[in-house]
């Protein structure tokens, strides 16, 4: 009996193991045969909100100050006013400001600030700074202020001496120093992660019974060609497909506020919801209305935070996005009634208007608070923007500003009138109904992780270094050549290569304390044989010395090579990179718990390569070991593309190498956790020695080691 029952069970077992394979054999079938797409981030944003805060020291002049600040962009031509300090009525020569102004920073574009400080000189006439007296005026870039955080000396403070053009040469009378505190607001530095689940959703096809859901987050922009304030979505992630369910449930998403609202945490976000389809275009099934502020507060309550999924008709304008369609309607309509009747009245008045604007001063300038006349001491006359003496906005600017936080984009004063008295609910509503409900959405499972941004690095005393390789095969074609990407015959113009060197150069010179570069070139027949290729000199003609000073350094050795090489091939970028990993290997962090308390810790260095090249790399399995072997230095290579070729290998590699990496990282893993089983299997045995304790695990940071860009697509675009 007991034998029978044995059996039986075994039997039963062993038919347990087989469906359990089976359904594992399935489970990995139907996951293959599975086309629809994966989570994608379609978005990344690293830029910053930065305050920036004003001080003086040691006026000439010190009582009833007030500093006015303007920005720019470095390829923009006229300043634009970012703001008014309050006025300092202390009678001291060392006037601190409350008022602080709010900039927007990216690593890869130059934004310059300049503060003009004044002394009220008549109070009833404050929008006229030429009735106010000039004492000085500091020029600086926002990098500028940020690398000074690190410096111990100043506390922090970026301090230079105020500049005043009418005085005279050999005038050595100082008028004071002007100090400047940039900080960066600590929002930009929170990745939010929450999971998604849907309930309700149907299909939007009658003949499809089940649907194939996913969602997609929008950041929302105002599209500036459109004065109806109409949104545009801007998608910044697109999760999996929830296959044949009405209640999926997707997997952790990781957001951060600049990728999603640019640090403005009351802008709109859009979550939209589609229908997958295989063979056709996907339907949109619904909407939820959200901003990055609603969902930090829950969050912070650790609860899940529904929504209702609304059908939307009608289109998207800014500050009525929770408006139902009714209230919406009427808008517009009264808005074409509106615009009907000033058509009409406008022909009498256009004259009038451009006589009062042809006597209109020439140093008038467009300001937040209004007309604001220039004061003529602040025209130097040294750079074109000002040779006319006129402070103009720059419309179109790529960067949001906004002074003191007191100020934020949204609609006027007239548009909001117009809302409140079209309906009676509130547009920051968080349940507002703008459509028929199709179904509802649920943020779970919240975290909140703080990540060091660029700028901690930068106020902890990171410096970053540049180095270049340079493509010199034959198949950029001859610099004499009009149609070679080197192409150096028509004066004043610049090759390819050359714009991209000046380009990233100018950027990176800003974190270089000493404004050196090694310059590298491949392919090239170099002197004094010309017989054989190398893929490894310096540009310099000294191998032990291949560095040289500013970015117009970098460009007269380019051009020196070119005259003096010969352009052969094939492209092996092997080497330069090699030779990269060698400089960049004394500044490797050491683990502190590995670390000789005695030895000085290595300089915080953080090196870029920059690799350019017109074609497709040959050495390309060496390439990518050479690669994997930059993992534990602080370096990343930029790949930039010159020409129209198609670089199918450089596109593809990044994705390769993530792939690679985390084969590696579970490798790392694996023979961590066997290390620390036999420590465990050998402490049993002897007494545990203090000193031979297993190393405990790093959290590894999570970086882009490659990085590829196709100089043609920003050839021309300041923002790129």
């Amino acid at each position: 009996m007991g034998s029978g029952a044995s059996r039986k069970y075994e039997a039963e077992e062993d038919e347990g193991e087989t469906d359990g394979e089976e359904a594992a054999d399935a489970a990995s079938k139907a996951k293959k045969n599975d086309v629809s797409p994966p989570a994608q981030v379609l978005k990344t944003d690293y830029s910053s909100k930065i305050h920036i805060s004003l001080r003086a020291e040691a006026l000439a002049d010190g009582r009833s100050t007030f500093v006015v600040v303007y920005t720019k962009l470095l390829s923009e031509s006229f300043w634009r006013e970012l703001g008014v300090t309050e006025i300092c009525s202390q009678d001291t020569l060392w006037p601190i400001w409350e008022k602080f102004f709010e900039l927007e920073f990216k690593v890869e574009m130059i934004r310059q600030v300049r503060c003009e400080v004044y002394k009220v000189r008549k109070p009833h006439m404050m929008e006229d700074l030429m009735e106010q007296k000039y004492i000085g005026c500091l020029e600086f870039t926002v990098t500028d202020a940020l690398m000074a955080r690190a410096k111990e000396k100043t506390c922090g403070w970026y301090v230079k001496k105020l500049q005043d053009f009418r005085k005279k040469k050999g005038d050595v009378k100082t008028i004071g120093r002007l100090a400047v505190y940039a900080e960066e607001v600590g929002v930009a530095k929170q990745e939010l992660i929450f999971s998604v689940r849907m309930a309700g959703i149907g299909s939007p096809d009658y003949f499809k019974r089940m649907p194939d859901p996913y969602y997609i987050i929008n950041r929302t922009e105002i599209d500036d060609e459109n004065d109806d304030f109409e949104l545009q979505l801007l998608p910044c992630f697109r999760s999996e497909v929830g296959r044949r369910s009405v209640a999926p449930k997707f997997k952790s998403t990781v957001v951060t506020a600049p990728q999603l609202c640019g640090a403005d945490l009351q802008k709109d976000i859009i979550i939209t919801v589609y229908d997958w389809y295989r063979l056709s275009e996907d339907r949109y099934i619904g909407e939820v209305v959200t901003n990055f502020e609603e969902i930090q507060k829950a969050a912070a309550r650790g609860k899940s935070q529904a929504f209702e999924i609304c059908w939307r008709k009608g289109p998207r304008i800014h500050g009525m996005t929770r408006l139902p369609y009714a209230a919406l309607k009427k808008h517009i309509r009264s808005k074409s009634k509106s615009k009907s009747s000033g058509s009409k009245s406008t022909g009498s008045r256009s004259d009038s208007n451009s006589r009062d604007r042809s006597r209109s001063p020439i140093g008038t300038k467009e300001s937040p608070g209004g007309t604001r006349t220039a004061s003529k001491l602040s025209n130097n006359g040294r750079s074109s923007s000002r040779d006319s003496g006129v402070r103009a906005s720059t419309k179109g600017s790529s960067s949001t500003l906004s002074s003191g936080g007191s100020e934020k984009t949204g609609l006027s004063s007239s548009l909001s009138s117009k809302i409140s008295g079209l309906t009676g609910q509130s547009q920051g509503s968080a349940n507002a109904k703008f459509g028929p409900v199709v179904g509802s959405l649920l943020l779970e499972d919240f975290g909140t992780v703080h990540r060091n941004s660029f700028l901690d690095y930068v106020r902890g005393g990171l410096e970053m270094r540049l180095m270049l390789g340079i493509d010199f095969t034959r198949s950029n074609i001859g610099q004499n050549n009009p149609d070679s990407l080197h192409c150096m015959t028509n004066e004043g113009e610049e090759s390819q290569y050359a714009q991209c060197i000046r380009a990233v150069g100018e950027i990176m010179k800003s974190y270089d304390n000493d404004d050196m570069y090694p310059v590298y070139g491949f392919g090239a027949k170099i002197p004094p044989s010309h017989t054989v290729t190398s893929n490894c000199f310096a540009l310099t003609g000294d191998f032990f010395k291949p560095e040289v000073f500013s970015v117009e350094g970098i460009l007269t050795a380019y051009k020196r090579a070119l005259a003096i090489c010969e352009l052969h091939g094939p492209s092996r970028c092997s080497d330069v990179i090699d030779l990269c990993k060698n400089i960049a290997r004394p500044y490797v962090e050491v683990p502190e718990e590995l670390r000789d308390p005695r030895e000085k810790p290595p300089e915080q260095k953080y090196f870029v390569m920059l690799i350019l090249t017109d074609g497709e790399i040959v050495d390309q399995e060496r390439t990518i070991r050479e690669i994997r072997s930059l993992a534990e230095l602080p370096i990343s290579i930029i790949f930039i593309g010159i020409g129209t070729g198609e670089f199918t290998f450089l596109r593809s590699l990044k994705s390769d190498l993530q792939e690679l990496a985390a084969k590696d990282q579970k490798r790392i893993v694996e023979n961590r956790t066997e290390a620390a089983n036999a420590a465990a299997r050998h402490s049993k045995n002897k007494k545990e020695d203090p000193s031979a304790q297993a190393m405990p695990e790093r959290r590894q940071g999570v970086r882009n080691l490659i990085h590829f860009v196709k100089f043609n697509d920003y050839i021309g675009d300041p923002s790129g």
